[in-house]
């Protein structure tokens, strides 16, 4: 009953605040001077790319993971590379754990520090979708299920 409404009205809420918490905490934080980024047309933001991990959410745990491939167009484009984490943590907690981290690296400075730093989206993701919000959901897909259920509030 609870890995259902996590399956289909929890994952739809919580992937809409994971593409706002990317357009944020990842877009927002510089524009790229050597490459176009592919946004919600199969990139990073797309809403196609945000699954469940493992497929569904079993035993009232749902968890998400952004599948986005490293874009290939470019030479040295983080190839082979889990996209999601190097953006998260960064390039330099990246490498210490992967031994490996961005392929490109910007000869400014300050351009570097702006893609190389630990862009969290996953934790203003958590802050967009609040508790209360979660609660909320949860209530209108246990309804779903059940016509007459009661649950607190309306």
């Amino acid at each position: 009953m609870v890995d259902n409404v996590l399956n289909h009205e929890m994952f739809t809420e919580a992937r809409k605040a994971e593409t706002e918490a990317i357009n944020g905490a990842v877009y927002d934080a510089y524009d790229p001077l050597e490459y176009d980024r592919r946004g919600s047309m199969g990139g990073f933001a797309d809403p196609d790319n945000i699954v469940i991990q493992g497929g569904a959410a079993r035993n009232g745990r749902l968890v998400l993971k952004n599948v986005t491939p490293p874009d290939d167009r470019y030479d040295g484009s983080t190839t082979g590379k889990d996209l999601a984490e190097l953006i998260a943590y960064g390039h330099s907690r990246y490498c210490r754990v992967n031994g490996v981290g961005y392929d490109f690296i910007s000869k400014s400075p300050r351009r570097r520090k702006q893609y190389m730093s630990p862009r969290d989206f996953v934790g203003r993701s958590r802050e967009i979708f609040t508790k209360e919000d979660k609660m909320a959901v949860l209530r209108k897909g246990l309804r779903r299920q059940y016509s007459g259920f009661k649950f607190g509030k309306k």
